[in-house]
């Protein structure tokens, strides 16, 4: 087909300029949803095996503490790295699954999807270690604010390890990654209490709040890169111009 015919059909058949396009986007229907329903809905979409594992490693510990007679702030503390473990890998699972470019796109973007996963996950951990740090506390006769110390140190040095791993690679080589350092910091932690039996005394107390607080410092910094690099696309009806 030569040029000069295909320019008389595109003259023929030339499609009318819309109208009314703008007032006909308006009536368009768009879902109201304010940031509280779509926290709840999140909790659906979260895997039922991050709930289980979470519950596994909680009894896991009760059970070493009360049953097993090993000391209980070690072996708690050589478990809680694989929660941090699950938050993070959870919340990377856009990446790892190849929907990164299209959860930026949506209305509530990866951006929103990563913080409230962030926000669920945290707050039950939260809830686990504080009922950990409490058995904790009776099992070794320790004061509350020491145990939960001892206990956040392992699972915060995870979490930034990890959330580092998981903005380096975007991939399912960042979850094993994950999980690598998860076995690693645990195995570290038993490791130093074979070496040092009395390194949780109290005299060592400040250096392990420090090292907590810095600790809290850096996964911010990472969680805060982490969302900076999954900035949403901006949604609205002006995508279908």
């Amino acid at each position: 087909m030569n040029r000069k015919l295909k320019k008389e059909l595109s003259e023929c058949f030339r499609a009318p300029d819309p109208r009314e396009k703008k007032a006909f986007l308006k009536k368009i229907p768009v879902p109201r949803a304010n940031m509280s329903s779509f926290i709840l809905t999140q909790i659906f979409f979260i895997r039922k095996r991050i709930w289980a594992v979470s519950i596994l490693i909680f009894a896991a510990a009760v059970l070493g503490t009360y049953i097993i007679d090993l000391n209980a702030v070690w072996l708690v503390s050589s478990l809680v790295p694989f929660l941090a473990m699950e938050v993070v890998t959870e919340s990377g699972k856009s990446g790892a699954c190849g929907m990164e470019e299209l959860e930026k796109s949506a209305r509530f973007s990866l951006k929103s999807v990563v913080m409230a996963r962030f926000l669920i996950l945290g707050i039950f951990n939260l809830g686990i270690m504080f009922f950990l740090s409490c058995i904790c506390r009776e099992a070794v006769n320790m004061p509350l604010m020491r145990s939960v110390v001892y206990l956040f140190v392992p699972y915060l040095l995870t979490a930034f390890i990890s959330l580092r791993i998981v903005r380096q690679f975007r991939s399912r080589e960042g979850m094993y990654g994950c999980i690598v350092t998860a076995v690693l910091v645990g195995v570290c932690n038993l490791v130093i209490h074979r070496i040092s039996a009395n390194i949780h005394l109290s005299g060592e107390y400040v250096c392990w709040g420090i090292a907590a607080a810095l600790l809290a410092l850096l996964t911010g910094v990472e969680l805060y890169k982490m969302l900076k690099e999954t900035e949403e696309y901006r949604w609205n009806l002006s995508l279908t111009d």
